[in-house]
C-alpha cells in the first residue's frame, strides 16, 4: 500500500520511504498544526532527538487532545518574533480541533540543540530543542498515536480500501 498526500499547493509527499511507512511523532494540537504550517521551527522535548532521525522526514501526528487556549498564544508568539505568517488555506479553530488523532503533515528534524534562540524554544534548563525544517501539511489521515517515535497503523476503515481523505489519497 502506498500512502501519498498532496498539499494545497499541489506538491505530492510520500508518507512512505521505499517500502517503509515514515515513522511518526505525536505533538499536541495546536502545536502540530503550527509545525506543519511552517511557523514552529522547534519541538521541545525532555529527551534528545535520537541520532537516527536527524535529517530524516517523519510524519507529524496530532495527538487526540486539543488546547484551544493556546491558539492566541501562538499567534502572539509569531507576531512578537516578527515572523511572517506563511500562506495557507483559511482554517478555523473548529477545523484545527477536528485535526486530532491522526497524521497532519511531515517534517524533517534537522538537528537537536539545547540553546536555540527560536521564540518557540522552551527556556527550561533541561529542554532539548529539536530543529524542524521542510514542514509540509497533508490532509488528515486518522491513526492512533503513541509516546516517542512510532510506525503509524492506519485505522481499519481507512486502510481496508483506497480512500480519498481531502487531498490525501491512500492507495
Amino acid at each position: 500500500m502506498a500512502i501519498s498526500a498532496v498539499n494545497s499547493a499541489g506538491n505530492s509527499r510520500q508518507l512512505m520511504d521505499g517500502n517503509m511507512i515514515l515513522p511518526a511523532i505525536s505533538v499536541r494540537q495546536p502545536w502540530a498544526w503550527s509545525i506543519v504550517q511552517g511557523w514552529k521551527d522547534i519541538e521541545n522535548r525532555s529527551w534528545p532527538l535520537p541520532q537516527k532521525y536527524i535529517g530524516k522526514r517523519v510524519s507529524i501526528h496530532a495527538g487526540k487532545h486539543f488546547f484551544p487556549s493556546k491558539i492566541e498564544e501562538i499567534f502572539e508568539d509569531v507576531k512578537a518574533a516578527g515572523m511572517q505568517k506563511p500562506d495557507f488555506d483559511p482554517i478555523t479553530l473548529n477545523d484545527i480541533k477536528q485535526l486530532c488523532g491522526g497524521i497532519v503533515g511531515t517534517a524533517v528534524f534537522s538537528g537537536c540543540v539545547q540553546n536555540s534562540t527560536s521564540p518557540w524554544a522552551s527556556r527550561e534548563p533541561r529542554a532539548f530543542h529539536w530543529q524542524i525544517a521542510e514542514a509540509t501539511p497533508v490532509d488528515f489521515i486518522p491513526c492512533l498515536g503513541k509516546l516517542s517515535f512510532f510506525i503509524p497503523v492506519l485505522q481499519e476503515s481507512v486502510a481496508s480500501a483506497p480512500v480519498r481523505v481531502g487531498q490525501a489519497s491512500l492507495i
